[in-house]
């Protein structure tokens, strides 16, 4: 029985020590952590610069309707 004990102890011991000293593993983690997070950041800076042109569009066009419907920005109505 005591013997039993000391492996299951011995077989205990080696798997926390390979799961501590496995940095291959922590660094391909994040490696790959580090790069979806990156990948995700390029989407919505992508989706920011797209929203920031579509407003500056629509701003544009509101701004031409109201002086073309004669509003000129500023004068009272």
């Amino acid at each position: 029985v005591r013997a039993v004990d000391e492996l299951l102890k011995l077989n205990a011991d080696l798997k926390q020590f390979l799961i501590l000293h496995d940095f291959t593993f922590v660094t391909n983690a994040i490696e790959s952590a580090e790069a979806s997070t990156n990948k995700r950041r390029a989407e919505a800076d992508q989706r920011s610069s797209t929203f920031r042109s579509e407003i500056a569009s629509e701003s544009a066009d509101i701004e031409k309707e109201l002086t073309e419907g004669g509003f000129a920005p500023g004068a009272p109505y």
